[in-house]
Protein backbone atom coordinates (compact mmCIF):
# COMPACT_ATOMS: atom_id res chain seq x y z
CA UNK A 1 0.00 0.00 0.00
CA UNK A 2 1.06 3.39 -0.75
CA UNK A 3 2.42 5.20 1.87
CA UNK A 4 0.38 8.30 1.77
CA UNK A 5 -2.74 6.26 1.56
CA UNK A 6 -1.50 4.45 5.16
CA UNK A 7 -0.79 7.80 6.65
CA UNK A 8 -4.31 9.07 5.66
CA UNK A 9 -6.11 5.92 6.77
CA UNK A 10 -4.11 6.49 10.38
CA UNK A 11 -5.27 10.20 10.32
CA UNK A 12 -8.98 9.38 9.42
CA UNK A 13 -9.20 6.63 12.20
CA UNK A 14 -8.21 8.95 15.18
CA UNK A 15 -10.80 9.76 17.48
CA UNK A 16 -13.43 12.45 17.62
CA UNK A 17 -11.78 14.34 19.79
CA UNK A 18 -9.06 14.58 17.54
CA UNK A 19 -10.92 16.46 15.39
CA UNK A 20 -8.66 19.60 14.95
CA UNK A 21 -5.73 17.97 15.12
CA UNK A 22 -6.66 15.69 11.90
CA UNK A 23 -7.77 18.54 10.09
CA UNK A 24 -4.36 20.16 10.70
CA UNK A 25 -2.59 17.06 9.47
CA UNK A 26 -4.92 16.48 6.20
CA UNK A 27 -4.17 20.11 5.52
CA UNK A 28 -1.00 20.75 6.31
CA UNK A 29 1.84 21.58 3.37
CA UNK A 30 4.26 18.72 3.60
CA UNK A 31 3.33 15.21 3.11
CA UNK A 32 3.96 12.74 6.05
CA UNK A 33 5.57 10.19 5.85
CA UNK A 34 4.83 7.43 8.65
CA UNK A 35 7.66 7.65 10.53
CA UNK A 36 6.83 11.77 11.09
CA UNK A 37 2.97 10.85 11.88
CA UNK A 38 3.80 9.01 15.00
CA UNK A 39 5.88 11.39 15.95
CA UNK A 40 3.19 13.88 15.59
CA UNK A 41 0.86 11.73 17.31
CA UNK A 42 3.27 11.12 20.00
CA UNK A 43 3.86 14.67 20.55
CA UNK A 44 -0.24 15.87 20.53
CA UNK A 45 -0.81 12.59 23.47
CA UNK A 46 1.91 14.09 25.72
CA UNK A 47 0.24 17.46 24.98
CA UNK A 48 -3.07 16.21 26.07
CA UNK A 49 -1.19 14.42 28.92
CA UNK A 50 0.15 17.64 30.36
CA UNK A 51 -3.43 19.48 30.09
CA UNK A 52 -4.90 16.51 31.96
CA UNK A 53 -2.41 16.71 34.48
CA UNK A 54 -2.49 20.51 34.61
CA UNK A 55 -6.53 20.24 35.11
CA UNK A 56 -6.71 17.97 37.64
CA UNK A 57 -3.66 19.32 40.01
CA UNK A 58 -5.91 22.89 40.12
CA UNK A 59 -8.94 20.70 40.92
CA UNK A 60 -6.83 19.00 43.89
CA UNK A 61 -5.63 22.71 44.96
CA UNK A 62 -9.29 23.87 44.98
CA UNK A 63 -10.77 21.61 46.59
CA UNK A 64 -8.02 21.25 49.63
CA UNK A 65 -7.40 25.02 49.45
CA UNK A 66 -4.30 24.03 51.60
CA UNK A 67 -2.14 25.95 49.14
CA UNK A 68 -0.36 23.06 47.99
CA UNK A 69 1.04 24.24 44.03
CA UNK A 70 -0.57 22.19 41.41
CA UNK A 71 1.09 20.92 38.35
CA UNK A 72 3.24 24.20 36.81
CA UNK A 73 3.67 22.51 33.54
CA UNK A 74 2.88 25.09 30.80
CA UNK A 75 -0.13 24.31 28.94
CA UNK A 76 1.13 23.15 25.28
CA UNK A 77 -1.25 22.51 22.67
CA UNK A 78 -0.71 20.64 19.15
CA UNK A 79 1.32 22.30 16.37
CA UNK A 80 1.17 21.08 12.74
CA UNK A 81 4.00 21.57 9.80
CA UNK A 82 3.58 24.01 8.03
CA UNK A 83 6.34 25.88 6.98
CA UNK A 84 6.33 29.53 5.44
CA UNK A 85 10.05 31.20 6.06
CA UNK A 86 12.77 30.67 8.23
CA UNK A 87 15.89 32.59 9.90
CA UNK A 88 18.61 31.44 11.65
CA UNK A 89 21.40 32.04 14.22
CA UNK A 90 24.96 31.86 12.85
CA UNK A 91 26.43 30.81 9.39
CA UNK A 92 27.41 27.22 9.79
CA UNK A 93 27.60 24.15 6.66
CA UNK A 94 24.55 24.18 4.83
CA UNK A 95 22.48 22.29 1.94
CA UNK A 96 21.74 23.76 -1.48
CA UNK A 97 18.76 24.93 -3.13
CA UNK A 98 18.05 27.29 0.11
CA UNK A 99 17.58 30.81 0.60
CA UNK A 100 19.97 31.58 3.31
CA UNK A 101 18.06 33.22 6.17
CA UNK A 102 20.20 36.40 6.55
CA UNK A 103 20.16 37.05 2.95
CA UNK A 104 23.47 36.76 2.27
CA UNK A 105 22.73 33.76 -0.21
CA UNK A 106 25.50 31.61 0.56
CA UNK A 107 23.37 28.08 1.31
CA UNK A 108 20.50 27.36 4.41
CA UNK A 109 22.00 26.27 7.65
CA UNK A 110 21.59 23.32 8.40
CA UNK A 111 20.65 24.05 11.85
CA UNK A 112 17.97 27.32 11.07
CA UNK A 113 14.93 27.42 12.71
CA UNK A 114 11.59 27.58 10.43
CA UNK A 115 9.07 29.57 10.95
CA UNK A 116 5.83 27.75 11.60
CA UNK A 117 2.21 29.73 10.78
CA UNK A 118 0.07 27.16 12.30
CA UNK A 119 1.98 25.84 15.29
CA UNK A 120 1.38 26.63 18.93
CA UNK A 121 4.54 25.27 20.24
CA UNK A 122 8.11 25.93 19.63
CA UNK A 123 9.86 22.61 18.71
CA UNK A 124 13.73 22.07 18.72
CA UNK A 125 15.49 19.20 17.29
CA UNK A 126 19.04 19.85 19.06
CA UNK A 127 19.68 20.01 22.99
CA UNK A 128 22.65 22.45 22.52
CA UNK A 129 20.53 25.27 21.80
CA UNK A 130 19.02 25.07 25.08
CA UNK A 131 19.52 27.47 27.34
CA UNK A 132 17.35 26.08 30.13
CA UNK A 133 16.36 22.52 30.39
CA UNK A 134 13.76 20.45 32.25
CA UNK A 135 14.08 16.31 31.06
CA UNK A 136 10.65 14.95 30.28
CA UNK A 137 9.79 11.12 30.12
CA UNK A 138 7.41 10.88 27.49
CA UNK A 139 8.84 10.10 23.89
CA UNK A 140 9.42 11.84 21.49
CA UNK A 141 9.40 14.79 23.76
CA UNK A 142 12.71 14.36 25.63
CA UNK A 143 12.63 17.83 27.41
CA UNK A 144 11.60 21.40 27.65
CA UNK A 145 12.90 24.68 28.42
CA UNK A 146 14.48 28.24 27.05
CA UNK A 147 16.37 28.86 23.59
CA UNK A 148 18.20 32.20 22.64
CA UNK A 149 17.80 32.69 18.92
CA UNK A 150 20.78 35.34 17.74
CA UNK A 151 20.05 36.81 14.34
CA UNK A 152 22.54 37.63 11.65
CA UNK A 153 21.89 41.56 12.66
CA UNK A 154 22.81 41.08 16.33
CA UNK A 155 19.29 40.85 17.46
CA UNK A 156 18.42 37.98 20.00
CA UNK A 157 15.04 37.01 21.40
CA UNK A 158 14.19 34.02 23.41
CA UNK A 159 11.80 31.41 23.05
CA UNK A 160 10.15 29.84 26.53
CA UNK A 161 8.47 26.40 26.69
CA UNK A 162 10.08 24.71 23.79
CA UNK A 163 9.67 21.20 23.11
CA UNK A 164 12.76 18.99 22.75
CA UNK A 165 12.34 16.57 19.49
CA UNK A 166 15.33 14.99 18.12
CA UNK A 167 13.91 13.01 15.78
CA UNK A 168 12.29 16.13 13.98
CA UNK A 169 14.03 17.09 10.91
CA UNK A 170 13.53 20.96 11.62
CA UNK A 171 13.83 23.60 14.16
CA UNK A 172 10.36 24.74 14.48
CA UNK A 173 9.55 28.71 15.63
CA UNK A 174 5.82 28.98 16.58
CA UNK A 175 4.10 32.22 14.94
CA UNK A 176 1.35 32.25 17.27
CA UNK A 177 3.25 32.17 20.04
CA UNK A 178 5.24 35.19 18.50
CA UNK A 179 2.16 36.67 18.50
CA UNK A 180 1.60 36.13 21.85
CA UNK A 181 4.89 37.88 22.86
CA UNK A 182 4.46 41.03 21.29
CA UNK A 183 6.36 40.23 18.02
CA UNK A 184 5.10 41.89 14.74
CA UNK A 185 5.86 39.48 11.48
CA UNK A 186 5.43 40.26 8.19
CA UNK A 187 4.95 38.27 5.02
CA UNK A 188 5.83 40.65 1.95
CA UNK A 189 6.80 39.23 -1.67
CA UNK A 190 9.22 36.15 -0.70
CA UNK A 191 10.53 37.56 2.33
CA UNK A 192 9.50 36.95 6.23
CA UNK A 193 9.94 40.19 8.74
CA UNK A 194 10.53 40.05 12.36
CA UNK A 195 9.98 43.28 14.50
CA UNK A 196 8.72 44.18 18.11
CA UNK A 197 7.74 47.75 19.07
CA UNK A 198 9.05 49.14 15.51
CA UNK A 199 12.60 47.61 16.05
CA UNK A 200 13.52 45.53 13.14
CA UNK A 201 14.79 41.78 14.41
CA UNK A 202 15.67 39.65 11.76
CA UNK A 203 14.43 38.28 8.00
CA UNK A 204 14.22 35.26 6.38
CA UNK A 205 13.41 34.27 3.00
CA UNK A 206 10.18 31.65 1.76
CA UNK A 207 11.61 28.26 0.86
CA UNK A 208 10.81 25.35 -0.74
CA UNK A 209 11.95 22.31 1.37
Amino acid sequence: MDESISVSSIIDKLPPSWKDFKHTLKHGKDNLSLVQLGSHLCIKEYLRAQDSDKGKGKKQSNENNNGSSSNKKPKLECWKCGKTGHFKRDCRSGEKNNANADGSGKGFDAIAWWIDSGATTHVCKDRCWFKTYEPVHFAPVYGKGSVALEFSFGKTITLFNVLYVPKLRKNLVSGPMLNKCGYKQVYESDKYILSKSGVFIGFGYYVIA
